[in-house]
């Protein structure tokens, strides 16, 4: 354990708490160390009695440090600091004390223990003690049990604080990686309200916007599985590869779900639309290299009155199909042929609408897809559930996966 570590562990410790209980365990020790002078007693009695004796200076030793006056006046904190008070000394001391008990002593002790652990040791258990305290008629046996609930009770108490120190950690960590995912965020929705849109800037957005609710996320889980994890699961919860796997899960799931939104396969108005990121200028120019290489001095003024309509509703909209393209595309060529001058020695004219066409396709597979401050929002949104729920991105590819199956299982199925 490292000294940060140590200070965590410190702060853990409670020191008030366990000056408390070394005080109790020294105040029951002294009554029943009691007499302890040299008597006139049988064999078996003087046996006990040296037992005795041995138990008594180990617990001397383990809190002999309480009989010092200069002990009472230190700091409890400074005690626990320099090793002067420790849990596993208290705890070693109990179970030793539990040998010294006298038969109305273990009884009591066995009604107070069993109250103790209702809320802390598993029912069964807890069941089972009760059971065998029931059958018990000597002291041995009684002190046997009793010791045996102790340990339970101790290791309860001892894995509630180990917990505690981990899940100490787990969240500053988690706490780091929320705070990195807020830095991302932040600054990618500043570069995008700053800069001029495009679709890597749009990723970048949705996929840090993935990576803080990842990260949120993580950070719920971890504040609610801290309430009933087992000491394994706290050590994992601990992890630095637990965290960034979540988080990074989170960035690849928006991602995911940002080309779903862009590919146009879900339409809804609580869905962000993307358009054409081009100008209408910028595709009027494709169309006007197109033309130039069937037909002799063309000029902006015969492109533009041909182009129209088409040009500007090819730029707003990118959701139309194939076969839009191609009659618009059709219907440009032949305005372009009535409106131009002589072609070029050599072409064909006839190749000239299915050039505009193919010209068309090819441009319009290339053309980059932008979205107004409202469709980011949107991203956002759904960039933040996707990192956020972890089977929100896998039941849509799954969902779309059957859709696919059974589309192709169908036909096969009719024909057969």
């Amino acid at each position: 354990m490292n000294e940060r570590e140590r200070q965590w562990w410190y702060k853990g410790q409670s020191p008030d708490v366990l000056q408390q209980f070394y005080v109790a365990l020294w105040t029951e020790f002294l009554r029943l160390k009691g007499d302890d002078s040299d008597k006139d007693e049988p064999g078996e009695a003087k046996k006990d009695r040296a037992a005795a004796r041995t138990i008594q200076s180990q617990i001397e030793d383990l809190l002999g440090d309480l009989a010092n006056r200069e002990w009472w006046t230190k700091n409890p904190s400074d005690l626990l600091q320099q090793g002067a008070m420790s849990w596993r000394a208290a705890y070693t001391a109990e179970r030793l004390l539990v040998n010294l008990y006298d038969d109305s002593t273990a009884n009591v002790e066995l009604v107070r223990r069993l109250a103790e652990a209702r809320n802390i040791v598993h029912s069964d258990r807890l069941t089972a003690y009760g059971a065998e305290r029931d059958k018990l008629d000597s002291l041995p046996q009684k002190q046997a049990l009793l010791n045996r609930l102790i340990d339970d009770l101790q290791w309860r108490y001892t894995v509630r604080v180990e917990i505690r120190l981990l899940g100490i950690a787990a969240r500053r960590k988690t706490s780091a990686i929320l705070a990195l995912g807020v830095l991302l965020f932040t600054a990618t929705l500043v570069m995008w309200i700053s800069s001029t849109s495009s679709m890597l800037l749009d990723l970048a957005v949705a996929s840090s916007a993935g990576f803080l609710a990842a990260a949120f996320s993580a950070m719920i889980s971890v504040n609610r599985r801290l309430l009933q994890c087992t000491l394994e699961e706290a050590k994992l919860l601990k992890r630095w590869i637990y965290i960034i796997v979540r988080a990074l899960i989170g960035v690849v799931a928006a991602a995911i779900l940002f080309f779903f939104l862009q590919s146009g396969l879900f339409v809804a108005p609580i869905l962000p639309e993307f358009r054409c990121g081009v100008s209408t200028w910028e595709l009027g120019s494709r169309v006007k290299y197109v033309v130039s290489r069937y037909y002799n001095d063309v000029g902006d003024g015969v492109v533009s009155r041909a182009t129209g309509d088409f040009v500007s509703g090819f730029v707003n909209d990118h959701t139309v199909a194939n076969e839009f393209v191609e009659s618009e595309a059709l219907k440009l060529a032949g305005l372009l042929q009535r409106q131009l001058p002589e072609k070029k020695a050599g072409t064909k004219s006839e190749d000239f609408p299915q050039a505009v066409v193919d010209e068309c396709f090819a441009y319009y597979r290339m053309l980059p897809l932008k979205i107004d401050s409202k469709g980011l929002a949107l991203v956002i949104v759904w960039s933040f559930v996707a990192g956020f729920s972890e089977q929100f991105v896998p039941s849509i590819l799954r969902r779309r996966a059957e859709q696919s199956q059974a589309g192709q299982a169908r036909p096969g199925g009719a024909a057969s």
